[in-house]
């Protein structure tokens, strides 16, 4: 099942390169399909570089506050451990 799932997604995901080609130089004005085309790349290659940064830097920042919050979290169940004890300690 998941070597059917696999090979349906890779022809699904391999179908739409093909069909964007052919989008844009049937849809680009006459004579300036190069042009059409270097556009339709500059913007594919873009979002390679940009997409992989992006959900990067959104994850430093979860990792980021995460911690921040565990670190806050661990600091304030010492501090009230910390006065438990200091509380018996008063009354022997």
């Amino acid at each position: 099942m998941l070597s059917l799932a696999a090979f349906l997604l890779g022809l699904g995901l391999g179908c739409g390169p093909p069909i964007t080609m052919m989008q844009t130089y049937s849809q680009s004005p006459a004579g300036r399909s190069g042009e059409a085309l270097g556009l339709r790349f500059t913007a594919n290659h873009l979002a390679r570089v940009i997409g992989p940064l992006a959900f990067g830097l959104n994850r430093l920042g979860i990792r980021l506050v995460s911690g921040i919050l565990d670190k806050c979290a661990d600091d304030g169940c010492g501090g009230l451990i910390s006065r438990r004890g200091a509380r018996g300690q008063k009354g022997s």
